[in-house]
């Protein structure tokens, strides 16, 4: 079995807030309003490597909440991820984009519906599952501890 550990959320950005096991980092541009993202990230407790980091963010509207999986390079694509909250629906999220560049990662991304995020807030754990270079499915518990309140400082 592999031990995942949640890297303390004020771990990169001492300047951030923390919110249970998320961190909300805010940054704006000269004249432009401040944007808001909630961040956790998870990694392997042997060696500290990232092997998840989930990004909450709101669209430039506000009206659109927006979830980003970001996963290690060389998983196997054609699997996607699947998410479930808790024993509930598996939700499966397509992974649309690869870059070695600034993300370096794998991207998955989707969008709350009402139903989705108020599971969400009800819920203690989203397990995050995809599949390695050899197919082999890697389950990763995703805490949702201070979720919501992180939600309401990035609106």
């Amino acid at each position: 079995m592999v031990a995942f550990a949640v890297l303390p959320a004020n771990a990169q950005n001492p300047h951030g807030k923390k919110f249970g096991d998320w961190r909300v980092h805010c940054n704006a541009s000269e004249g432009a309003p401040s944007v808001c993202i909630m961040v956790q990230e998870v990694v392997f407790k042997k060696t500290g490597k990232r092997i998840l980091q989930f990004v909450i963010r709101y669209t430039k509207n506000a009206d659109t909440l927006i979830g980003d999986i970001i996963l290690p390079l060389g998983i196997y694509l054609p699997a996607g991820v699947t998410m479930q909250i808790d024993k509930g629906q598996v939700f499966e999220i397509p992974v649309e984009l690869c870059t070695d560049g600034r993300m370096r990662g794998c991207r998955a991304r989707f969008s709350f519906d009402a139903a989705l995020l108020a599971k969400t807030k009800a819920g203690g754990k989203a397990n995050i599952v995809f599949q390695d270079s050899r197919q082999t499915p890697v389950p990763v518990p995703v805490s949702l501890t201070g979720f919501t309140a992180g939600l309401k400082a990035i609106k």
